[in-house]
Parts: structure tokens; C-alpha cells; sequence
């Protein structure tokens, strides 16, 4: 599948842990076939991320799940889809931004401070600025 191989591209510009991170999950979806998953891209960006569905809750990211959750009216509606069926957000639009933001949802929505405190520092200015802007909107 064309997004599955967009990920995977993105995934090899990936850095360090979360690239060890990406590597698990790529080997625990080949495991539980049986599992659904999601997938985002930042409008207008060519990285993608998926994510089990089930690490979507309320919780951990009620934006996100909002997203994704299956509508039985239309008083909501689902989040946007791109031709290749991915969830289409408004940003962050730095790739490392984002892979920060998705690696908080697959640790069910926070990471141990110093962790996050170490990967914030080996960003750029603007990479950390949009890091915490959109964590604080999809993840709050």
C-alpha cells in the first residue's frame, strides 16, 4: 500500500529512540494483524505516522479520537481523509514535531519528563515550539 510506504520512507528519516520506537511498533503490528490502525499525515507534508486505534481514548487525546471515531449521525463530523484513507491534521507541520507528538500518544499521552526534557532540548527552536503548541492542542 502506497501509505503504508510513505511511512515507512518517513520513518528511515526518523532519529534516534523514536526510530527504535518506530522499529517496535512496524515489528508489534506485524504480530497482532488483528489490531486497527490509523493513520496521520500533516497536511501539506509528505510524514506519516500510524497508531493502533485503541491508544486513541479519551484520555490520552480526545482531539485525535474525535478524529477517527466512527459517526452514527451527523452531528459531528469525522475527521478529513486524504486519497489514501490517512487523517489529515493541520500541523505540526516539523517533521520532528510531530513524531515527538505521536510518540506521546503511543505512551498513552505523556512521556517521563525526562525523557521529553532530553528530546525538547535536541530540537530545533522551531521544531520545540510546535512541539509543545500542538501536543498541548491534541493532547489536552
Amino acid at each position: 500500500r502506497d501509505s503504508e510506504r510513505e511511512c515507512m520512507e518517513a520513518d528511515r528519516e526518523g532519529s534516534g529512540a523514536m526510530e527504535a520506537d518506530r522499529r517496535r511498533d512496524r515489528r508489534e503490528r506485524s504480530c497482532s494483524a488483528d489490531e486497527e490502525y490509523v493513520t496521520f499525515i500533516v497536511r501539506g507534508q509528505s510524514q506519516c505516522e500510524t497508531l493502533l486505534r485503541s491508544a486513541l481514548t479519551a484520555e490520552v487525546s480526545p482531539v485525535l479520537l474525535a478524529m477517527v471515531e466512527d459517526r452514527r449521525d451527523d452531528s459531528f463530523p469525522q475527521g478529513e481523509k486524504d486519497a489514501s484513507g490517512r487523517f489529515v491534521l493541520e500541523g505540526p507541520s516539523n517533521k520532528y514535531a510531530f513524531s515527538l507528538l505521536v510518540e506521546c500518544v503511543r505512551q498513552a499521552g505523556s512521556l517521563p519528563s525526562t525523557i521529553m526534557g532530553e528530546r525538547l532540548q535536541d530540537l530545533p527552536l522551531e521544531a520545540r515550539i510546535q512541539a509543545c503548541r500542538f501536543s498541548d492542542y491534541y493532547l489536552l
